[in-house]
């Protein structure tokens, strides 16, 4: 990563120009209750000073509107790689489907035909993520899937097989 030097007049008008980071980081939903809110801030700050500098010549008025974009876009940029951390490190037990009681033969034989009824993405689901514990960014990668599609199938799925054991 290329370190640049930020000049310190820049920053002062970037600090004197906060108001400007802060709709960029509501125009995100980005509101001072959320955890990482001063680095966003930083990051906007230091963002807007980079440009301050990189665009001497131009007008403040320009500068500003391509700073709110650029800060916007900065900002959902680490919201989504905050997002896919935290994705990654979720545990377990929240992403399965476990049986918490044991079941009747009736739910047995509820469960072995709806299992017969399933799509393949379902049945794709159900063996490779269920029984292999295989991640579903990985099943969507090695299948061509969209990891959306792949999760809202798996809730699908999770929500027909618990409708069928309540019956």
């Amino acid at each position: 990563m290329k370190k640049e030097n930020i000049s310190p007049q820049s920053l002062l008008l970037a600090w004197e120009n906060k108001a400007l980071i802060k709709q960029a980081l509501k125009k995100a939903n980005v509101y001072r209750t959320y955890n990482d809110y001063e680095d966003l801030f930083h990051e906007g700050l230091i963002t807007y000073a980079q440009l301050l500098d990189q665009f001497t010549g131009k007008s403040l008025s320009e500068i500003n509107k391509l700073a709110h974009k650029k800060i916007f876009w900065k900002i959902n940029d680490e919201l989504r790689k905050n997002q896919r951390r935290s994705e990654l490190f979720l545990p377990i037990e929240d992403q399965e489907f476990e049986l918490e009681e044991r079941l009747s033969r009736e739910d047995w034989l509820a469960l072995a035909t709806e299992l017969g009824q399933l799509s393949q993405v379902e049945s794709l689901i159900f063996k490779e993520h269920f029984i292999h514990k295989r991640p579903l960014k990985t099943l969507a990668q090695r299948y061509n899937f969209s990891l959306r599609t792949l999760s809202r199938k798996k809730g699908e799925l999770v929500s027909r097989m618990r409708t069928k054991l309540k019956r």
